[in-house]
C-alpha cells in the first residue's frame, strides 16, 4: 500500500509504503544509538493485538497523531488482506 501525507506544520509530503509479507527469520534489530536512547524496543504481536496497541496508543505530538493514523490504515488494510484469504 502507499499513503500520502502532507504535514503543513513542516511544509512535508511524504510517501509510506507498506509490504504484507511472511516472516521468515525474526533476527535481532540493529537500532541506531538514538532510537535505543528513545526505548525502542523490537516487539511481535499478532495483527489484532498491533491494531488494539496502536489504536490505544494517545500521541502526544504533531508528527505522531499521523504515525498513528498512517500506521492503522495500513494495519487494518492488512487484516482485510488476511482476513480474506
Amino acid at each position: 500500500g502507499t499513503i500520502l501525507e502532507y504535514r503543513s506544520k513542516f511544509n512535508l509530503r511524504q510517501t509510506s509504503y507498506c509490504y504484507l509479507g511472511t516472516i521468515t527469520s525474526k533476527g535481532t534489530p540493529a537500532f541506531t544509538d538514538e532510537e535505543l536512547r528513545d526505548g525502542f524496543q523490537l516487539l511481535w504481536v499478532s495483527l489484532p493485538e498491533a491494531i488494539a496497541k496502536v489504536t490505544a496508543d494517545t500521541p502526544t505530538d504533531y508528527e505522531g497523531s499521523f504515525i498513528q493514523k498512517r500506521d492503522l490504515i495500513f494495519l487494518t488494510k492488512a487484516q482485510e488482506i488476511v482476513g480474506a484469504n
